[in-house]
């Protein structure tokens, strides 16, 4: 991808829901670090994790794509550069984690655990806006972040069958660990389907997109 074709793909960008979506997220694990100081394993803090992957996945949504219909380049490094925004949200996530075990007197939970957690939100929900993307829908990241948003706060309230207790994070349940980490691969793949050039489909989206 040359300098121009990465400048245009990162203004098609919608940072408007992108930046939304992070600041919501910040204020309410902001919120859980002092108002309600229950810590990374609440559901409060399940909520921010869940809003910090909506907005990885907004970066993917597509009405912007008209912005770079006149750069060719490849699907993979479209979704490349856009799915970046992930790796912002996975660093609010670590630095909560590390505010949280700044605090020595709070118990924390185990630091891989966390991070394996919140990689695994961050992964599933840019896997599903990019699998949802390719498969026609133009904004599917709200729709995937209000989905992460329940699906957290039912976690939080019925249990899994086999019990599986998906929220903890001590790292201390060996099919804990196995869940958040098939939730990552399931995400990865879901992404790397995503991410796969379809011929001209996609340079069609873009022109449809620039005639509107």
């Amino acid at each position: 991808m040359t300098r121009s074709a990465l400048a245009a793909e990162l203004r098609a960008v919608g940072w408007g829901p992108v930046l939304g979506a992070g600041a919501a997220a910040a204020t309410v694990l902001a919120l859980d670090g002092t108002v309600w100081p229950s810590g990374p394993g609440s559901v409060t803090a399940w909520v921010g994790g869940a809003l910090l992957a909506g907005a990885a996945g907004f970066s993917l949504d597509q009405p912007a794509a008209g912005a770079v219909q006149s750069v060719p380049t490849s699907r993979g490094w479209r979704m490349a550069v856009r799915a970046c925004a992930g790796l912002g949200a996975l660093a609010g996530w670590v630095a909560y984690a590390v505010v949280w075990r700044a605090q020595l007197a709070v118990g924390v939970p185990a630091w891989w655990a966390q991070v394996l957690a919140g990689g695994a939100l961050v992964t599933v929900g840019l896997g599903l806006c990019a699998a949802l993307v390719r498969r026609g829908q133009d904004e599917p990241a709200s729709t995937v972040a209000g989905g992460l948003v329940f699906a957290v706060l039912a976690l939080g309230l019925v249990p899994v069958p086999g019990d599986v207790l998906v929220l903890d994070l001590s790292g201390e349940r060996g099919s804990t660990t196995v869940a958040w980490a098939v939730i990552a691969l399931l995400g990865a793949a879901g992404l790397a389907w995503g991410s796969r050039d379809e011929g001209s489909r996609w340079r069609e989206t873009d022109a449809r997109s620039a005639g509107h």
